[in-house]
């Protein structure tokens, strides 16, 4: 994130960027932030959900997808955040039409 862009446009940018991905739904998930997270010192992170169709290819091509419900090992606090974004969207799914805006074959 550079000094000049908000945190939700630094995630747009990262989409962009890493996945090739743009106009998509998009919601500030939460800051993780304690101290101890990272082992590098106090590195604050504000993270974002996005809802991607699951057809898109990553435009880097050192990117991918993976199983939300996989168990690969994760860097850090990584595998928390990733709970938190999967909570979040499985509740979303009891109230709201906005996860199955990306599944193949619907519209929102």
């Amino acid at each position: 994130m550079s000094a000049s862009q908000t945190a939700e446009q630094a995630a747009r940018r990262t989409l962009a960027e890493k996945a090739g991905v743009r106009n998509v739904y998009l919601e500030q998930l939460a800051t993780f932030a304690d101290p101890v997270r990272n082992p590098r010192g106090w590195i604050p992170t504000i993270a974002h959900l996005a809802l991607v169709p699951a057809t898109v290819e990553p435009a880097d091509p050192g990117a991918q997808w993976d199983n939300a419900r996989g168990r690969r090992p994760l860097a850090y606090d990584h595998r928390q955040i990733l709970r938190t974004a999967v909570d979040r969207v499985e509740g979303k799914l009891w109230w709201s039409t906005s996860p199955s805006a990306s599944c193949p074959g619907r519209s929102p």
